[in-house]
C-alpha cells in the first residue's frame, strides 16, 4: 500500500512567506529554516513516490478512502490547501514554523507546555527513525485532520502507520504509535493531533547537526510524547515496523 501527506494563515507581505496566526516571523530561526526548505524541496523535486511505503496499523483508512493519493503530496498547491510545508509557494506550515522556532531551551526543555509535560527522547533505544520519513508520517497524519487515531489496550501500544522511503540502499524508516494511558483501555485523539504530538521530538530528539544535515539525512532518534490537548494518549515516535 503507497501514500504520503492545515491552519489559519497570516501573510507577509514583502518576505514571500506566510506564518501561523499567532506567530511571527521572528519566531522562525531564518538560518534552520532556510536550510530545512532546501532539503523539503530537494526530496519534494526529487523523490519518486513509488518509492515510498505506507503500513497502516489497525481501523487506519487507507489513502484511496480518504480521497488521497500519493503523488498529492508533491504537487505544490495541494500541499499549500491542506496546510503542508511548501517552500516551493513560499508557504510555512504551522508545524515547521513550531520545530524551528527560536528557543533557548530548544534541545534541553521536557517541561514547557501542554505538548511537552511528558514528552522525552530515548537516546538508548536502539529502534531508531528516520527524520525525513518522520515528517512524511507527520503529513499523513496531519491530512488525516478530524480522522480519530485510535489506541486500544491497557499499556498496549497501537501502531497508527509507518512510514518508508528507499533511496539506493538505504531505507528510511519512521513509525507512529499510541497507548492509552495506564490504567485506560482506551484513548483516542483526532490524528492532526497526533501530529501535533510529534512536532516536539522533531525539535529536540535530533542533535543539531542531524536536523540540519543536507539530503539524505540518515538522521536516527526516538522520543515520547502526548498527543496534543490529551495526555491519555501517549505517543511513541521510533523506526519499528506497525504491527497489526
Amino acid at each position: 500500500m503507497l501514500f504520503r501527506a492545515t491552519l489559519g494563515l497570516l501573510a507577509i507581505s514583502g518576505l514571500g512567506l506566510a506564518f501561523p496566526l499567532g506567530s511571527s516571523s521572528s519566531d522562525v530561526d531564518p538560518q534552520a529554516l532556510e536550510e530545512f526548505n532546501v532539503m523539503l524541496t530537494d526530496w519534494l523535486e526529487k523523490t519518486d513516490p513509488t518509492n515510498i511505503t505506507v503500513t497502516l496499523g489497525p481501523g487506519m483508512p487507507t489513502l484511496e478512502e480518504v480521497g488521497y493519493k500519493i503523488e498529492d503530496y508533491f504537487d505544490p498547491d495541494w500541499r499549500v490547501a491542506h496546510g503542508l510545508h511548501e517552500p516551493r509557494r513560499g508557504f510555512t506550515s504551522m508545524a515547521v514554523a513550531e520545530v524551528l522556532a527560536r528557543r533557548s531551551d530548544a534541545l534541553d526543555s521536557r517541561s514547557e507546555g501542554k505538548l511537552h509535560k511528558r514528552a522525552y527522547c530515548n537516546e538508548g533505544n536502539t529502534i531508531q527513525a528516520d527524520l525525513l520519513a518522520c515528517w512524511g508520517t507527520h503529513d499523513i497524519l496531519r491530512s488525516y485532520d478530524t480522522l480519530n487515531c485510535v489506541a486500544r489496550g491497557a499499556n498496549t501500544m497501537t501502531g497508527f502507520l509507518v512510514y518508508s522511503y528507499t533511496e539506493g540502499s538505504y531505507t528510511g524508516q519512521c513509525a507512529a504509535w499510541g497507548k492509552p494511558a495506564w490504567p485506560l483501555n482506551y484513548a483516542a485523539s483526532y490524528c492532526r493531533d497526533v501530529a501535533a504530538g510529534m512536532q516536539w521530538t522533531f525539535q529536540n530528539c535530533p542533535n543539531e547537526g542531524c536536523r540540519r544535515a543536507q539530503r539524505p539525512i540518515f538522521c536516527k532518534f526516538t522520543g515520547d510524547n502526548t498527543a496534543a490537548g490529551n495526555g491519555n494518549l501517549q505517543l511513541r515516535v521510533d523506526g519499528d515496523r506497525v504491527k497489526g
